[in-house]
């Protein structure tokens, strides 16, 4: 079961399958090669990250701890990150040029703004869920205990759900100027000015417009279906955007009447791939959405 894959050279890409590891393939799927050496268990690595030319890894060692691997070599050699001092990190999340990692057992979130190079430790007064970053901010949420918030790169941390009538959520996003708050109670907004965060907004330009999909799933697709939930800029119609798909040759995909974006509101909804028939493989769903534009990666089974 492939749980993520990249171009990591041209022509080369790198897939992370649960049960057999990181396998290369430097043909588009022709021949493919293991990737493992230093991985002490290959059926729970669950994600793969591209953090500059080094790849991190999640896998346990051999105490049984789940723990963070590193290869410096395009992933044809691993080792235990020792820049960390903590072994049990259970997530990452992945932006850009820094990496964040947190442990569902302990108090405290871990990043990196070098590339992996070194890591700086922040402590927390809970446990973190989930981890969201706007520019140098970080939304958490805790196990139990509501959202936090961290305009300083973690080094203060403040309840922003203290009023609200719920303190487990399930995701939080930015979306435009306001920031959502999602729960099985209902679902929360507010704008980031509350928080102090429009001065630190970025300049825009007058053609830039918001995209954001969540990785599609399932993964592979043995089900005949992708689907991916994607939050779009209401101010451009959803139905005028171009989706396009192609296969790791990069060839489109006819796709009529195969596509389809099933909304839940005027602001997100669920695009779905009708891809029963199609042979088995890897292939990327690009959408343009005015100026924005996101791919998804996809295995088919």
């Amino acid at each position: 079961t492939a749980s993520v894959g990249f171009e990591i050279e041209p022509s080369v890409y790198l897939f992370c399958f649960k049960n057999k590891g990181i396998i290369k393939t430097p043909n588009f799927g022709d021949t493919w090669v293991e990737c493992n050496n230093g991985i002490l268990n290959l059926k729970d690595i669950n994600s793969l990250f591209k953090t500059g030319d080094n790849l991190i890894t999640l896998s346990k060692d051999s105490l049984g701890n789940k723990c963070i691997y590193l290869s410096i070599d395009k992933g044809l050699n691993w080792g235990l990150d020792t820049n960390l001092n903590f072994l049990t990190s259970t997530s990452i999340n992945n932006f850009s040029e820094k990496c964040i990692t947190y442990s569902a057992f302990k108090k405290n979130i871990n990043y990196t703004t070098d590339l992996g190079k070194s890591w700086i430790t922040k402590p927390t007064t809970f446990y973190p869920y989930l981890i969201y970053q706007y520019k140098n901010s970080f939304f958490v949420i805790s196990q139990t205990d509501g959202i936090y918030l961290s305009t300083n790169m973690g080094d203060t941390w403040k309840n922003i759900t203290i009023d609200l009538p719920t303190s487990r959520f399930y995701d939080v996003f930015v979306l435009n100027e306001d920031i959502y708050a999602l729960s099985s109670y209902g679902n929360y907004t507010a704008k980031l000015s509350d928080f102090g965060l429009s001065d630190i907004n970025e300049p825009t330009t007058e053609n830039q417009n918001y995209l954001y999909a969540y990785p599609a799933f399932p993964v592979p697709s043995n089900t005949g279906f992708v689907k991916s939930l994607i939050y779009w800029d209401t101010s451009i119609d959803i139905d005028k955007a171009k989706i396009t798909i192609t296969n790791l040759n990069g060839e489109i995909i006819n796709t009529d009447h195969k596509l389809s974006i099933e909304k839940n509101n005027n602001f997100n909804g669920n695009l779905i791939w009708d891809c029963r028939n199609m042979p088995s493989g890897a292939y990327f769903i690009k959408i343009e959405h005015g100026s924005a534009s996101v791919t998804l990666k996809v295995m088919v089974d």
